[in-house]
């Protein structure tokens, strides 16, 4: 872990932070396959109260620019690396614009055969949606865990991650005998172990030991965040990302450890959906701006946070640029008021999406997976390969 945690000691926690006034966000690479559709969601990379309000240009050789996405479903001759940038513009003119990479990867068979992953994260895992269509997207690539959703026990063969409603960088990090789950519960941190000294302490050998014959994981995923700035207000943020930052050093630092060779993505926080949800799912407690701003600090911090360590192996996943957040949360139909019996359609949960979103995100999980298993397990050395280490670091 100290060898993990060195690259560190110069990018103090205010330098990852150099650019909070911007309002755009893009990660460096957006990855796609052939026959299934991506997207780039402009309210998900461009923060702003209204986005009616702007318009948006992509330059790019592939795909088309529609008002409030760009989208492509790529052939298997589109393969390669192509630039791809982002304007944003007001009655003035262009008030922001970014750039990066959109990495097209042939789907090959076999990719995945005799590789192994762990999938960890809070409940947009545990609902299993969108390991489900990494799994039928990639059905060769064996998933590791301790359940296949809401404690259901894991057929070999089939899906199995370590997801939990309600848990956050914290709860994986946080040594310590862990607490015993209620009866028939599956909720306790197996990544916990207590050592011959009698303290309890993270303990990835022992996890790869029970549920993958001692063998650490070609590739490991996490999608957290959610939970840990979801509460967040404009004046402690800053603060509250500093506690998930430690909480990522230890998690992960000893993750590397145990694991030297793992390649590990972090999934970004995908984007709420409307403030009629967040009435729904939550009263007055958290609004869906406020969530918004959140998510989109949490998200830079990933990045700066990423490209400041000094480990190859450790990626971003760009899953809020793929997420409909308009058309595909869960909606209900009511009355428009007690007085008024026409009815109209309300988004109704605030951060899990619909199947339909989940699978949105599986997709840009299987993309990247793609991606990571052809150019780097599997010792790919075409020129797109090449592309991407050099450029991309993917």
């Amino acid at each position: 872990m100290r060898k993990f945690l060195s690259g560190l000691k110069h990018f103090g926690f205010t330098r990852i932070f150099p650019d909070k006034s911007t309002k755009l966000l893009l990660p460096p690479v957006l990855y796609a396959v052939p026959g299934i559709e991506a997207n780039v969601y402009f309210r998900n990379v461009f923060l702003t109260v209204n986005p009616d309000h702007y318009a948006f240009q992509v330059k790019c050789p592939k795909g088309r620019c529609h008002a409030k996405r760009w989208s492509f479903i790529p052939e298997e001759k589109d393969a390669g690396m192509y630039d791809w940038s982002l304007s944003v513009l007001d009655d003035r003119g262009i008030v922001e614009s970014g750039t990066m990479k959109l990495a097209v990867v042939s789907r090959k068979p076999g990719l995945a055969g005799g590789k192994s992953i762990l999938l960890i994260g809070d409940s947009l895992t545990d609902h299993t949606h969108y390991v489900k269509r990494i799994h039928e997207l990639l059905p060769e690539l064996e998933m590791i865990g301790s359940h296949a959703g809401a404690g259901e026990k894991p057929v070999r063969g089939g899906v199995a991650h370590e997801g939990y409603g309600g848990w956050s960088w914290a709860s994986f990090a946080r040594e310590g005998r862990p607490e015993v789950p209620e009866t028939g519960s599956y909720r306790t941190n197996r990544f916990v172990r207590e050592q011959p000294d009698g303290r309890w302490k993270l303990d990835f050998p022992a996890f790869f030991s029970r549920y993958n014959q001692g063998r650490p994981p070609e590739i490991a995923a996490i999608q957290l965040g959610t939970n840990d700035i979801a509460a967040a207000t404009d004046e402690n943020r800053d603060e509250t990302i500093s506690g998930i930052s430690r909480a990522m050093d230890r998690f992960l630092g000893s993750l590397r450890e145990a694991a030297p060779n793992t390649w590990i993505g972090i999934g970004l926080v995908p984007p709420p959906a409307d403030q009629d949800a967040f009435g729904t799912s939550y009263q007055c407690l958290y609004h869906s701006w406020q969530y918004r701003k959140n998510a989109f600090a949490l998200n830079r911090f990933y990045l700066r946070k990423i490209s400041a360590w000094n480990d190859p192996k450790i990626r971003i996943i760009p899953t809020c640029l793929n997420l409909d957040a308009e058309h595909n949360f869960p909606t209900v139909e009511e009355p428009v008021n007690a007085q008024n019996p026409e009815t109209i359609l309300r988004q109704s949960n605030g951060l899990h999406p619909a199947e339909s979103g989940y699978y949105q995100i599986g997709d840009t999980f299987a993309s990247w997976l793609t991606s990571v298993l052809q150019y780097y397990i599997a010792g790919e050395s075409g020129q797109t390969g090449e592309t991407v280490r050099k450029e991309s670091g993917i």
